[in-house]
């Protein structure tokens, strides 16, 4: 199981700022060799700042945005930080960000 959904605020028009996080938990054992494992399973939560920008040209509208974030609590697993970058593009939208309405018959 995993989850990334935080809220973010949008600061001004175009830049949002926020906190990403994530938590995985696993719901089976592991196998294989060697069998010394014996139900080994894993456990991490993370969390940490993500920001974003909106962006729009000739009708076309996408958000840039990065994360990062510095896991806690692991079980049966190292730590570690991870960045992440990511780009959206927002379809139908109007301007920046906000998505017209669409009905389908």
């Amino acid at each position: 199981m995993s989850s990334t959904a935080l809220p973010a605020f949008m600061v001004s028009k175009q830049l949002q700022l926020g906190r990403a996080g994530h938590f995985f938990q696993q719901v089976t054992d592991d196998f294989g060799a060697p069998f010394v494992l014996d139900g080994f399973r894993s456990r991490i939560a993370g969390i940490g700042p993500q920001i974003g920008f909106l962006v729009s040209d000739r009708g076309h509208a996408g958000l840039f945005g990065l994360k990062g974030c510095k896991e806690i609590a692991a079980q049966n697993r190292p730590r570690r930080v991870e960045y992440l970058a990511d780009l959206w593009h927002l379809a139908g939208a109007t301007g920046y960000g906000v998505a017209r309405p669409r009905c389908h018959t």
